[in-house]
């Protein structure tokens, strides 16, 4: 009962904002942070959970999300909340007008800074979970994780034990849960994305053209398939087609042993020091990932999207990025910087009738090195540049980006022609990896290549990375790295220099004959000063015919009333020679976010040096009314002396968008409309037809769970066998769930890794039913529904009686229960009196042994207790 003292407040946190709880304040000062919310530091509850961090350090977890993954129950009003926990006979009860939490017949106070709205969200503070129930709640920044170390057993938690006790795994991390191998099937229903429009414009007469793009997920010849297709008339059609499989256990293909192939359009990441990634259509097939040998400090973010949605790169809530997806369906975010440490990205996806989705990808480099004796490697080969149709996809959305202008410097390059690459990595300890790679370039009308390269990564202490890599070019010359990452109090460092020999070709140099890099040197800090993110960074290239390029920006990033802001400062110096040299300085700010009900983007642009003169300015405003999503945006091009304007008007019905957009430039006197229907479309998993829009899957994956007697024990659900009542199935890392027609729908699962489906029992009245198993692991997939049943069976209980040769009883003897057919074993250990008690045991034949010796064997029927007396061997009394 002390527990369920503790427990109890935590239950205010259940529901929506409702009457009172309105006027709690807004956390304007707190910080964003998309933390792995971990249970006693092994058992992931939840890989990503957007939390809050206030100038203070005070850690805010959002309420009702957080009582989901603890596993409460209760119902909440416009005045408070009344339920259970734990045990449907500890009730709670919340009175948010007198703010105070009353559990069993204990009242504690409501205190200020306990809760807080952000976002219109309630958050509550970390420092009242600890407070309340001893939740053991800490944040390890440097991690960017969340630890929950309760002293007692947590709901999900006991459900799992309870199925491991049959197994005696003993386990919270679910590491010991069976694989279940599901891969995607021959075809299945597509979840689909369609976009249909007519265009009108006045440049250069009159015209009426129709473009559509579909972008498709399912199952598909045994693999996860992606498509976008593309058409407009008059022009030509274009699509994109990806085929893959996934398994992170590294099971495909029998001694391959990939965990990964995917065949079609693909993004192939480079081997180190060739630089720019490439995409276009081949097939590649690898296992485990392969940075952890080569560089450290970037990354490219690639993923799907509707084709004309746009996208918004964070670093928790410090904006890095932004763009507009092509007809292409996908976003790209090329070389962006890692920080040592834990790195949660956030991509934020914006429909054009006010639709909103998040993509959530990590990476940890801190702990990113390959694992001691583990073999990686990827072998790869694309023609870059191409697509099925040996062309570019048709961007065929008349929404115009605006220049990010948070001066990365990016350079988008894709070259034609043949990229092939093998890589392979070895973990030699825990702080060492070692890797090999060699590629071959045919690029058409400019380069054909072979190089060969290796790498290392080296952790010091638990703050820094060293990497280094070499690459020799056949016939050619030689390139080599060396850098450091480190984080230390917060402060984040990148370091590295590249140094070229002669005829060494780069993506850098490819253009310029006769010329070739002989260095590269680049520095980088990061830090977070006053809940503002900031960056300072330098580079020097230095070329063979004396010519050097100097490159330093500023960054800083905040969060103000809702927007994301980020202003810099570059500044830019190119010496090709003793006459001619340019120095340019150039700033700019731009900001994203949400306030109230609008969306807002914008960008200014302006030279510094040689001359103060504007260069660019654009913004957009959003606005949801209802079912209605109404736009405008503005784009100048001061030295052009032109602006480009645009409203837009958008009907949702529930999915089914009709929308009407119009443009004019006044440098050609051009004006155009684009008349849009769209939609979303896929088949209802639970049956019952189809789902539309908002109802449609989307980025993640989809499990329907049935809970099953297994009566006949073979662990599949026969004609005779029906679904068990009152069950449901818990999944950790959660998903958004609900139960249909006894079987549990769970969505939005992560693609990337596994998942635990474990059986939750505690509805039902049956005491005897038990799980035959603790659970399974399973890989969501994209596009398709996976399907698993999980048995369980009508338990009996068992009571040994040892006794030794002379008839006395044999307390602390430890006696192995082997089940006949299922090869499960149980072990348990007799008391004071000699008695050793096991109940839910599955029924059958059982062997009871000794030690190594088998002493007797017994049959445990279902719903049946059982008494067997049993005389221990004198050779083995004392075992």
């Amino acid at each position: 009962m002390r527990c369920a003292a503790w427990l109890g407040p935590l239950l205010l946190l259940a529901s929506p904002v409702h009457g009172q709880w309105q006027a709690a304040p807004d956390a304007g000062d707190a910080d964003l942070r998309i933390v792995e919310l971990l249970l006693r530091e092994r058992a992931t509850i939840a890989p990503d959970i957007l939390a809050w961090q206030t100038s203070d350090g005070t850690v805010y977890m959002p309420y009702a999300e957080t009582m989901d993954l603890i596993g409460f129950r209760i119902e909440v009003d416009a005045t408070g909340a009344n339920g259970w926990f734990l045990r449907e006979t500890q009730t709670f009860k919340l009175d948010i007008v007198a703010g105070t939490v009353q559990v069993a017949d204990r009242i504690q106070p409501l205190q200020p800074g306990d809760i807080r709205q952000i976002d219109g969200i309630a958050h509550v503070s970390g420092t009242a979970l600890n407070r309340w129930f001893a939740l053991g709640m800490t944040f390890l920044p440097d991690r960017q994780v969340i630890t929950l170390a309760p002293p007692y057993l947590l709901p999900s938690e006991e459900r799992l034990r309870r199925g491991s006790a049959r197994t005696s795994s003993g386990q919270e991390d679910y590491s010991d849960l069976p694989r279940l191998a599901k891969g995607p099937g021959l075809i299945s229903w597509p979840y689909l994305t369609a976009n249909l429009s007519l265009l009108t414009q006045t440049q250069q007469g009159s015209s009426l053209a129709g473009q559509a793009n579909v972008f498709a997920q399912a199952d598909l010849l045994g693999t996860s398939a992606q498509a976008a297709i593309s058409y407009s008339r008059p022009g030509r059609a274009d699509a994109r087609l990806t085929l893959a499989r996934l398994d992170p256990e590294g099971r495909l293909f029998g001694p391959l042993g990939a965990s990964f192939i995917e065949a079609g359009d693909i993004n192939l990441q480079a081997a180190p020091l060739l630089l720019r990634n490439a995409s276009g259509i081949g097939m590649q097939i690898g296992r485990g990932r392969l940075n952890a040998a080569g560089r450290f400090d970037q990354t490219d973010l690639v993923g799907d999207a509707p084709p004309g949605w746009q996208a918004e790169l964070y670093r928790d809530n410090e904006l890095l990025n932004f763009q507009t997806i092509g007809s292409d369906g996908r976003f790209v975010f090329q070389a962006v910087p890692l920080l040592f440490g834990g790195n949660r990205f956030r991509i934020v996806l914006y429909g054009p009738s006010g639709e909103r989705e998040t993509v959530l990808r990590t990476i940890d480099i801190s702990s990113d090195l390959i694992p001691p004796g583990t073999l990686t490697y990827s072998v790869a080969a694309i023609k870059q540049g191409r697509s099925l149709f040996r062309g570019s996809l048709l961007n065929i959305n008349s929404r115009r980006a605006i220049d990010n202008g948070l001066g990365d410097g990016a350079v988008q390059f894709n070259p034609t022609g043949l990229h092939a690459q093998a890589l392979v990595g070895y973990g030699l300890t825990r702080s060492l990896s070692i890797s090999a790679n060699v590629a071959r370039r045919e690029e058409d009308f400019v380069v054909k290549a072979t190089y060969l390269g290796g790498g290392f990564g080296w952790r010091l202490g638990g703050s820094a990375l060293v990497s280094g890599n070499v690459l020799h070019q056949i016939n050619g010359g030689t390139a080599g790295n060396i850098g450091i990452l480190a984080g230390w109090k917060g402060i984040n460092v990148s370091l590295d220099r590249t140094q070229y020999s002669s005829n060494f070709v780069s993506d850098e140099n490819r253009n310029s004959p006769g010329v070739s890099l002989k260095s590269r040197d680049n520095l980088s800090l990061d830090s977070q000063i006053a809940g503002i993110s900031w960056n300072l960074s330098g580079s020097q290239t230095s070329r063979s015919d004396g010519a050097k390029d100097r490159f330093a920006s500023f960054r800083a990033s905040s969060v103000w009333q809702g927007l994301s802001i980020t202003p810099r400062l570059s500044y830019r110096d190119i010496t090709l020679d003793a006459q001619r040299r340019d120095r340019r300085v150039d700033a700019g700010i731009a900001a994203a976010g949400t306030i109230g009900p609008f969306r807002l983007r914008a960008l200014i642009d302006v030279d510094l040096a040689p001359q103060v003169q504007m260069r660019t300015a654009g913004g957009e405003v959003a606005l949801r009314l209802t079912d209605w999503f109404l736009a405008a945006d503005f784009n100048r091009d001061f030295r052009q002396s032109s602006n480009r304007y645009g409203l837009s008007a958008n009907r949702d019905w529930n999915g089914l968008r009709l929308g009407v957009e119009g443009r004019f430039d006044d440098t050609n006197k051009a004006f155009s409309a684009l008349l849009t229907l769209s939609f979303a479309i896929d088949r209802a998993p639970m049956g019952g037809g189809v789902r539309l829009g908002r109802n449609a899957r989307r980025n993640g994956g989809t499990v329907i769970a049935r809970v099953f007697e297994d009566r006949d024990g073979d662990g599949r659900m026969g004609a005779d066998e029906s679904i068990l009542e009152g069950a449901e199935v818990s999944s950790f890392p959660r998903g958004s769930s609900q139960v249909e027609h006894g079987a549990t729908l769970i969505e939005n699962l992560p693609m990337d890794r596994e998942v635990a489906l474990v059986p939750d029992l505690s509805a039902v009245e049956d005491p005897d039913i038990s799980p035959s198993v603790a659970g399974v692991r399973v890989v969501p997939r994209a596009g398709g529904v996976l399907r698993v049943d999980l048995p369980v069976v009508a338990t009996g209980e068992l009571e040994l009686l040892v006794r030794d040769s002379q008839g006395n009883s044999m307390p602390g003897i430890v006696i192995t229960l082997v089940h006949a057919d299922f090869a499960s074993e149980y072990r348990i250990r007799t008391a004071f009196d000699g008695k050793a008690i096991s109940d839910k045991l599955p029924p059958g034949r059982y062997m009871v042994r000794f030690g190594e010796i088998n002493a007797a064997e017994v049959i445990v029927a279902a719903r049946e207790f059982r008494q067997v007396e049993l005389t221990l061997p004198a050779d083995d009394s004392q075992k």
